[in-house]
Protein backbone atom coordinates (compact mmCIF):
# COMPACT_ATOMS: atom_id res chain seq x y z
CA UNK A 1 0.00 0.00 0.00
CA UNK A 2 0.64 3.59 -1.10
CA UNK A 3 1.37 5.82 2.14
CA UNK A 4 0.10 8.99 1.67
CA UNK A 5 0.99 12.22 3.24
CA UNK A 6 -0.06 16.06 2.53
CA UNK A 7 3.72 17.41 2.77
CA UNK A 8 3.93 15.19 -0.16
CA UNK A 9 3.45 17.47 -3.35
CA UNK A 10 2.90 13.86 -5.32
CA UNK A 11 0.93 11.99 -2.88
CA UNK A 12 3.26 9.56 -2.40
CA UNK A 13 3.17 8.32 -6.05
CA UNK A 14 6.21 9.30 -7.02
CA UNK A 15 10.45 8.02 -5.96
CA UNK A 16 12.46 10.83 -5.20
CA UNK A 17 10.32 13.38 -5.23
CA UNK A 18 12.73 15.77 -3.28
CA UNK A 19 14.72 15.21 -6.80
CA UNK A 20 11.62 16.25 -9.13
CA UNK A 21 11.37 19.35 -6.97
CA UNK A 22 14.66 20.56 -6.87
CA UNK A 23 14.70 19.99 -10.87
CA UNK A 24 11.63 22.20 -11.30
CA UNK A 25 12.63 24.74 -9.01
CA UNK A 26 16.08 24.94 -10.87
CA UNK A 27 15.00 25.13 -14.65
CA UNK A 28 12.59 27.70 -13.36
CA UNK A 29 14.96 29.93 -11.73
CA UNK A 30 16.39 29.51 -14.90
CA UNK A 31 13.53 30.27 -17.30
CA UNK A 32 12.70 33.10 -15.01
CA UNK A 33 16.33 34.54 -14.93
CA UNK A 34 16.28 34.39 -18.78
CA UNK A 35 12.90 36.02 -19.25
CA UNK A 36 14.41 38.92 -16.69
CA UNK A 37 16.96 39.66 -18.75
CA UNK A 38 15.52 39.60 -21.52
CA UNK A 39 12.84 42.08 -20.30
CA UNK A 40 15.90 43.98 -18.56
CA UNK A 41 18.24 44.27 -21.80
CA UNK A 42 15.33 44.82 -24.56
CA UNK A 43 13.26 48.00 -21.76
CA UNK A 44 15.30 49.17 -19.15
CA UNK A 45 19.34 49.70 -21.12
CA UNK A 46 18.87 52.43 -22.90
CA UNK A 47 21.06 54.04 -25.29
CA UNK A 48 21.91 57.50 -24.04
CA UNK A 49 24.93 60.03 -24.15
CA UNK A 50 26.08 58.36 -20.83
CA UNK A 51 26.42 55.16 -22.36
CA UNK A 52 28.07 56.06 -25.62
CA UNK A 53 31.61 57.57 -27.44
CA UNK A 54 31.16 60.90 -28.75
CA UNK A 55 33.29 61.42 -31.72
CA UNK A 56 33.60 63.84 -34.72
CA UNK A 57 33.24 62.33 -37.90
CA UNK A 58 32.71 63.10 -41.43
CA UNK A 59 31.35 60.27 -43.80
CA UNK A 60 32.11 59.93 -47.44
CA UNK A 61 29.65 57.48 -48.65
CA UNK A 62 26.29 55.69 -46.86
CA UNK A 63 24.51 52.46 -48.14
CA UNK A 64 21.52 50.70 -46.94
CA UNK A 65 21.46 46.61 -46.51
CA UNK A 66 18.78 44.82 -45.36
CA UNK A 67 17.73 46.55 -42.41
CA UNK A 68 21.05 48.87 -41.51
CA UNK A 69 22.15 51.72 -42.84
CA UNK A 70 26.24 51.70 -43.45
CA UNK A 71 28.59 54.29 -43.13
CA UNK A 72 31.77 54.59 -44.09
CA UNK A 73 34.26 57.80 -42.68
CA UNK A 74 37.10 59.11 -44.83
CA UNK A 75 39.38 57.00 -42.84
CA UNK A 76 37.64 53.98 -43.82
CA UNK A 77 35.93 53.16 -40.50
CA UNK A 78 32.70 51.49 -40.40
CA UNK A 79 29.43 52.46 -39.20
CA UNK A 80 26.48 51.08 -38.77
CA UNK A 81 23.56 52.12 -38.09
CA UNK A 82 21.51 48.56 -36.92
CA UNK A 83 17.63 47.91 -37.30
CA UNK A 84 16.14 50.48 -39.51
CA UNK A 85 12.24 50.76 -40.51
CA UNK A 86 10.71 52.88 -42.98
CA UNK A 87 10.72 55.87 -40.27
CA UNK A 88 13.93 56.21 -40.96
CA UNK A 89 14.43 58.69 -43.62
CA UNK A 90 18.07 57.62 -45.91
CA UNK A 91 18.20 61.32 -47.80
CA UNK A 92 19.25 62.70 -44.68
CA UNK A 93 22.28 60.66 -44.40
CA UNK A 94 22.95 61.12 -47.56
CA UNK A 95 23.29 64.64 -47.37
CA UNK A 96 26.46 64.35 -44.77
CA UNK A 97 27.77 61.48 -46.41
CA UNK A 98 29.92 63.81 -49.18
CA UNK A 99 33.34 63.53 -47.34
CA UNK A 100 33.43 67.21 -46.22
CA UNK A 101 30.77 67.62 -43.54
CA UNK A 102 31.61 67.02 -39.77
CA UNK A 103 28.92 64.77 -37.22
CA UNK A 104 28.68 63.93 -33.87
CA UNK A 105 28.17 60.53 -33.13
CA UNK A 106 27.50 58.72 -30.26
CA UNK A 107 28.10 54.99 -30.49
CA UNK A 108 29.99 51.80 -28.89
CA UNK A 109 32.19 49.80 -30.82
CA UNK A 110 31.27 45.75 -31.80
CA UNK A 111 34.14 43.91 -32.44
CA UNK A 112 32.44 40.57 -33.97
CA UNK A 113 34.21 37.34 -34.33
CA UNK A 114 33.28 36.42 -38.07
CA UNK A 115 33.63 40.44 -39.71
CA UNK A 116 35.69 43.55 -39.06
CA UNK A 117 35.44 45.62 -35.81
CA UNK A 118 32.54 48.69 -36.89
CA UNK A 119 30.85 51.23 -34.66
CA UNK A 120 27.08 50.83 -33.29
CA UNK A 121 25.44 54.42 -34.17
CA UNK A 122 22.76 55.19 -31.25
CA UNK A 123 22.74 58.71 -32.41
CA UNK A 124 23.60 61.49 -34.74
CA UNK A 125 23.72 64.96 -33.90
CA UNK A 126 24.29 67.73 -37.02
CA UNK A 127 24.21 71.76 -36.38
CA UNK A 128 22.22 70.98 -33.19
CA UNK A 129 19.76 68.61 -35.14
CA UNK A 130 19.69 64.93 -34.14
CA UNK A 131 19.25 62.94 -37.91
CA UNK A 132 19.19 59.71 -35.50
CA UNK A 133 17.92 60.37 -31.96
CA UNK A 134 18.90 58.20 -28.84
CA UNK A 135 14.98 57.38 -28.60
CA UNK A 136 14.64 56.32 -32.35
CA UNK A 137 17.32 53.80 -31.71
CA UNK A 138 15.64 52.78 -28.69
CA UNK A 139 12.65 52.48 -30.11
CA UNK A 140 14.37 50.29 -33.03
CA UNK A 141 16.13 48.10 -30.66
CA UNK A 142 12.73 47.05 -28.60
CA UNK A 143 11.29 46.27 -32.09
CA UNK A 144 13.89 44.24 -32.89
CA UNK A 145 13.93 42.40 -29.48
CA UNK A 146 10.34 42.33 -28.84
CA UNK A 147 10.28 38.64 -30.24
CA UNK A 148 12.93 37.12 -27.90
CA UNK A 149 10.72 38.78 -24.71
CA UNK A 150 7.88 36.94 -26.76
CA UNK A 151 10.14 33.81 -26.68
CA UNK A 152 10.93 33.72 -23.63
CA UNK A 153 7.63 34.26 -22.07
CA UNK A 154 6.35 32.06 -24.07
CA UNK A 155 9.18 29.39 -22.38
CA UNK A 156 8.17 30.08 -18.94
CA UNK A 157 4.73 29.65 -19.58
CA UNK A 158 5.44 26.37 -21.17
CA UNK A 159 7.44 25.20 -18.39
CA UNK A 160 4.86 26.10 -15.48
CA UNK A 161 1.78 24.12 -17.55
CA UNK A 162 4.24 21.16 -17.82
CA UNK A 163 5.31 21.44 -13.75
CA UNK A 164 1.34 21.65 -13.34
CA UNK A 165 0.19 18.77 -15.42
CA UNK A 166 3.37 16.67 -14.19
CA UNK A 167 2.25 17.36 -10.57
CA UNK A 168 -1.58 16.61 -11.57
CA UNK A 169 -0.46 13.10 -13.44
CA UNK A 170 2.13 12.21 -10.01
CA UNK A 171 -0.67 12.55 -7.68
CA UNK A 172 -2.95 10.35 -9.56
CA UNK A 173 -1.20 8.29 -11.24
CA UNK A 174 -3.89 5.46 -11.96
CA UNK A 175 -6.38 7.65 -13.53
CA UNK A 176 -3.77 7.94 -16.62
CA UNK A 177 -2.22 5.56 -19.21
CA UNK A 178 1.56 4.81 -19.21
CA UNK A 179 2.25 6.85 -22.49
CA UNK A 180 0.78 10.41 -20.65
CA UNK A 181 2.91 9.13 -17.62
CA UNK A 182 5.81 8.55 -19.12
CA UNK A 183 6.08 12.38 -20.61
CA UNK A 184 6.70 13.24 -16.98
CA UNK A 185 8.51 10.34 -15.58
CA UNK A 186 10.70 7.58 -16.64
CA UNK A 187 10.21 4.00 -15.65
CA UNK A 188 10.82 2.85 -12.13
CA UNK A 189 9.76 6.71 -10.53
CA UNK A 190 5.63 6.01 -10.54
CA UNK A 191 4.38 3.48 -7.59
CA UNK A 192 1.15 2.08 -9.19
Amino acid sequence: KIRKTKHDLFNGNIDDAAGFIAAYILIGVAAAAFLSFTVWYVYFTPSSVENTTKRQVTFSSCAVQEDELILKSNDNTTYIIQFIDEGLSVENFESICNGSTVVTTYSNVVKPEDTDDFYSVKAILYNDNYLLSFEETNRYHQQEYFPLVILAGALDLIWITYVVASIVVGRNPKKYNRKIIKLFFRDGYVKY
